[in-house]
């Protein structure tokens, strides 16, 4: 079998941080455990030794924000998914839905009794 080279070999490790997104956003949130943009940003950080800094700066984000943003504290907005888009090669659409699948998720469980009053039933007694 012949050797990759130094960027075949990026190339599959950022394919496998692909699937690793498209499964995660596919399955079902366990124990409540949450994987954020940050956590997926971090893995191709390190595919290609780049500091989280370097990444900050690029982006123009201070530092804070930017742990923030690793950290989940601090959502990915349309601008910055479009960003992360056209470095990575990931799509925008799927950093949001990343994003969109964790507030979801911390929203059902932190309000759960008030979502479950809601049902067509209710409606229709109305």
């Amino acid at each position: 079998m012949k050797k990759q080279t130094p960027a075949q070999k990026r190339q599959n490790e950022l394919l496998g941080v692909l699937a690793e997104i498209t499964t995660y956003i596919d399955s079902q949130t366990k124990n409540g455990h949450v994987l954020d943009p940050g956590h997926f940003i971090q893995k191709i950080l390190d595919i290609y030794s780049i500091p989280r800094q370097k990444l900050a700066n690029y982006l123009g984000i201070n530092k804070s924000n930017f742990s923030a943003l690793m950290s989940g504290s601090r959502k990915i907005n349309f601008d910055l998914a479009l960003k992360l888009a056209h470095i990575f090669g990931i799509s925008a659409e799927l950093w949001l839905q990343i994003q969109n699948k964790n507030e979801l998720h911390r929203l059902r469980q932190a309000n759960r009794e008030e979502y479950e009053k809601y049902t067509l039933k209710g409606l229709l007694e109305q």
